[in-house]
């Protein structure tokens, strides 16, 4: 046992992955006599008593091709059995909670939102005089995260430049796209503090934390209209469609134009990612662990 912020910390078992959850994990649950065990992770032990399970999205359902065969079987089998057997619910945003209801309507009566936030080491606008010119965006191959669209909107900007976290793309890109591979915090910091704009085109998203990373480091956010993301950043982006590439193409041409449009949407973005703390977030979850034992 060992202690993290004066908390007792627990490592029991020797297997890994699924087959810890499932077999070692019970029997830790078991032997400590525990009353609530909270699972963050999408999924949990079914032999678990008590249990708070966190579903950040329905993804999975959704756009299935962006998973594995074994683990997409996996999450359709095991989901609703958890949700059925859990006590409650959580999951991180209005938007989300609706989709899995509609998905599971078991979880309908004990589901609650515990949003998520910013980390502190990713906070911090940057130098008032750094000049911002770039745009920034996260990459990823899953259709549900569209990043295709990206490549495409760029194409047809040749005198602006996007630069791409993440693995580089399969295909190839012009000249203008710059791939930078994985980035440490440090890194990305830096790169929020010097873009103009963050895109973010995903089809789905049960929250979307970079778009807020973004906006506490002084960059605009560009955002698919799709999703939870309006919920999220409310009016302090720009939205476009994200299944047309003209109206992603024509936002970019509007925000490097337009210097009060981008003074506007600073400010605003500042005011919005304000909105979400983890201490906030920690006293949500607090109340909803404490209502389920006070039930119990």
């Amino acid at each position: 046992m060992r202690e993290i912020g004066g908390l007792p910390v627990y490592q029991w078992g020797h297997l890994s992955g699924y087959l810890w959850e499932q077999i070692e994990l019970p029997r830790f649950l078991r032997n400590a006599n525990s009353e609530l065990v909270l699972c963050l992770g999408n999924t949990g032990p079914i032999g678990g008593r008590g249990m708070v399970l966190a579903l950040h999205d329905v993804t999975y359902l959704d756009f299935p091709g962006g998973y594995p065969f074994a683990m997409r079987l996996w999450l359709k089998t095991m989901t609703p059995i958890l949700v059925r057997r859990s006590r409650e619910v959580i999951t991180v945003s209005h938007t989300a909670k609706r989709q899995i209801v509609s998905h599971y309507p078991a979880a309908g009566n004990k589901i609650a939102v515990v949003s998520n936030a910013v980390s502190g080491e990713l906070t911090g606008s940057g130098p008032e005089t750094v000049q911002r010119h770039d745009f920034l965006a996260f990459y990823h191959a899953s259709e549900s995260k569209n990043c295709a669209i990206l490549v495409e909107a760029f194409r047809a900007l040749p005198n602006e430049t996007l630069r791409l976290v993440g693995p580089a793309p399969e295909s190839p890109v012009p000249p203008n796209v710059i791939p930078l591979g994985r980035l440490n915090d440090s890194q990305l910091l830096d790169e929020y503090q010097h873009a103009l704009g963050f895109i973010i085109p995903s089809l789905s998203e049960g929250f979307g934390i970079p778009p807020l990373e973004a906006q506490a480091n002084g960059a605009v956010v560009l955002s698919s209209n799709a999703s939870s993301l309006p919920e999220v950043l409310a009016d302090s982006a720009l939205f476009f469609n994200p299944r047309d590439v003209s109206d992603l193409v024509d936002k970019i041409k509007r925000l490097a134009a337009d210097p009060a449009l981008v003074t506007r949407l600073r400010s605003l973005g500042s005011e919005n990612w304000r909105r979400y703390s983890w201490k906030s977030s920690a006293e949500r979850l607090n109340e909803v662990l404490n209502s389920l034992k006070r039930g119990s």
